[in-house]
């Protein structure tokens, strides 16, 4: 089904707090840091990309006659349902909101075209043409703001010649939404390495000695896998937020 992407995240987005409370006080440990302004900003982004590319789809269905209008109006609907139901306050610009209004736009057009009330379903498009327009110079902003994440001190290579795996984490967006983990100590070389099957992941990391929040973090909007190398010694923990399944582990370097 086109929105069970969406659908997905905005469950994974609603159950963020009360599964990571519960897994804290089922596992003993200290309770999961919220997301920070970084990771939640990164998630609104890929929250809308994910509404955006449904939007795309059931457009084009309902052009090739795979949707009829009122079709694609009710599929609109659940994606306009579940992108006003989230809150998309972490880094507001103007045209980020805009999204929503060409949502309305279009299921109005659908909905007159329907009806037989065409002159009204071409008013539709026009408005849903002036707010696209802001929306996607929103998208490019943010392609030209946000360069990728990455944690202070953090590099795509390192001087290590041999890696000891000191700790493995998996988990899947459906049941653990954000998940803290156990802390681990490293030297002066070690990495983190992930894989992502979903939407987003997002990793954050803190230092133990402090209980800060290392600044910068890592973030991928894509399938795939990835290496981050870290050059600062100490104890630290990570706090892991996925829309599915993922998998990370910490790699100390000598």
């Amino acid at each position: 089904m086109v929105l069970r992407g969406l659908g997905l995240i905005a469950v994974v987005l609603s159950l963020v707090v009360c599964e990571a409370d519960s897994e804290s006080r089922d596992s003993g440990t200290s309770p999961a840091p919220a997301l920070s302004t970084e990771q939640r900003c990164a998630r609104d982004r890929a929250l809308l990309a994910v509404a955006a590319a449904s939007y795309t789809t059931i457009v084009a269905q309902v052009s090739a006659q795979a949707l009829t209008a009122k079709e694609g109006s009710y599929e609109l609907g659940q994606v306009f349902l579940e992108l006003s139901s989230s809150d998309l306050t972490a880094c507001v610009k103007p045209g980020q909101d805009a999204l929503i209004p060409v949502l309305m736009s279009r299921i109005d057009a659908y909905d007159h075209y329907a009806d037989g009330k065409t002159a009204q379903a071409a008013a539709d498009l026009q408005a849903e043409s002036v707010y696209l327009t802001r929306y996607l110079a929103w998208r490019v902003a943010q392609t030209v703001e946000t360069p990728k994440p990455t944690p202070q001190g953090g590099t795509s290579s390192s001087t290590a010649s041999s890696w000891s795996v000191v700790k493995v984490w998996e988990g899947n967006g459906a049941d653990v939404a954000i998940r803290r983990t156990e802390s681990f100590t490293v030297g002066s070389e070690w990495r983190v390495d992930w894989m992502n099957q979903s939407a987003y992941l997002g990793i954050d990391i803190y230092d133990v000695a402090t209980n800060a929040k290392v600044p910068g973090f890592i973030w991928s909007e894509r399938f795939g896998s990835d290496t981050t190398f870290m050059h600062r010694p100490g104890t630290y923990y990570l706090a892991i937020v996925g829309s599915g399944p993922w998998k990370v582990d910490v790699q100390d370097g000598r």
